[in-house]
């Protein structure tokens, strides 16, 4: 563990506390570092010879997928973390929250602006950009609608034929 990651890890705990049972509620991880003890059917090999299959318990990378990237993880309680394959986690275990890379998989930073952003993502505190009411989009339409209509070319008319074709909207939604 780094000097950076421990010092990270030490505000994560001192900003975001303990749950019931005592664990760090968030942590930061190194995905190399990190292994688990899970249940499963294991190859057996003696150099490329195949030997035998046996089930039982091994302990791998928790993150066998990801390679030399922090991990923000987030602890959650063992009714929701229980699955059978991963013992240890009948107490509850930690879930990775985010990986700290970009689109490219090429790493990105790790700073306690970003550690707070995403724990406060988890936790609903980030609001939405504020979504127009149905009201207000119908209004916008309208005023689009008014502005438009000196964009038209003067042989553009509202009576005749033409008439027919034009659409009033808030008069059809009481029908």
């Amino acid at each position: 563990m780094t000097e950076e990651q421990r010092d990270l890890n030490n505000w994560l705990r001192e900003s975001y506390g303990k749950s019931l049972t005592g664990k760090t509620k968030f942590r930061l991880v190194w995905s190399e570092d990190i292994t688990e003890k899970r249940l499963g059917e294991f190859n057996e090999f003696y150099g490329k010879l195949f030997l035998r299959t046996i089930k039982g318990i091994r302990e791998l990378k928790k993150y066998n997928y990801i390679h030399n990237r922090y991990i923000l993880e987030g602890w959650i309680d063992s009714d929701l973390s229980s699955n059978g394959e991963v013992p240890d986690a009948k107490n509850g275990d930690y879930v990775p929250i985010w990986v700290f890379e970009n689109g490219k998989r090429e790493p990105t930073p790790v700073t306690r602006k970003i550690l707070t952003f995403l724990i406060a993502l988890v936790q609903g505190k980030v609001k939405k950009d504020n979504e127009l009411s149905e009201k207000e989009v119908e209004e916008k339409e309208i005023q689009a609608q008014y502005e438009s209509f000196d964009d038209h070319p003067s042989y553009f008319s509202t009576s005749g034929p033409a008439r027919n074709a034009i659409a009033y909207t808030s008069a059809l939604k009481g029908k």
